[in-house]
């Protein structure tokens, strides 16, 4: 029996955080973990954003701290490689969130890659979105595996917060800054969260 929140699960997809890292998510998602990931679903699977026709002249993505710019493919061959012999873009924002957040919906067979999925193949597992209803799914599928009424009381108290995708924010000059976009509401532990 689970009596406090600050018991670490030894097993599944969350081994390693807390019953109340699970309940509650947080809104400070780990910057590194997000930027890795938008690398990989926009550098590494350009297939699948080459499917946004406007943007098909974009070679590659280059990420700072909480930001990345947009490197054009080079718009004649025959000139020096400057920055103003790429293409440009101008505001893509729409597109580019568009594109990113396809990725924190539900998708065709699970063929595009979650984060919740591409943070469980890292080294250390993070805190990301609320999931309680894992910790539901757990009681009543994993055998010694409860929590106690005074545990979820303590829970139900704490505002959760749902990771639901990117906010894209143009700055200029081909940059752009990203968010975590979260959701904040309550839980309760009943017979219709089954």
């Amino acid at each position: 029996m689970i009596n406090t929140y600050h018991h670490y699960l030894e097993f599944g997809q969350y081994k390693g955080l807390s019953v109340k890292q699970i309940f509650q998510g947080t809104l400070n998602i780990n910057n590194d973990l997000l930027t890795n990931y938008l690398t990989k679903i926009l550098n590494e699977q350009k297939t699948d954003f080459l499917k946004f026709k406007e943007m098909e002249f974009i070679e590659r993505f280059e990420f700072v701290k909480g930001a990345f710019h947009v490197i054009g493919e080079i718009h004649n061959s025959e000139k020096r490689l400057t920055q103003d012999n790429r293409v440009r873009f101008g505001n893509i924002q729409t597109k580019l969130a568009n594109f990113i957040n396809l990725h924190f919906n539900d998708n065709y067979l699970g063929i595009l890659q979650d984060l919740r999925s591409f943070n469980k193949m890292q080294s250390e597992i993070l805190p990301i979105g609320a999931d309680p209803e894992y910790l539901v799914w757990c009681e009543h599928n994993i055998d010694e595996f409860k929590i106690s009424n005074e545990c979820k009381t303590q829970l139900e108290k704490l505002p959760i917060s749902r990771f639901i995708g990117i906010q894209i924010m143009f700055v200029g000059e081909e940059t752009y800054e990203y968010y975590p976009q979260c959701i904040i509401e309550y839980f309760k532990f009943n017979n219709t969260n089954l």
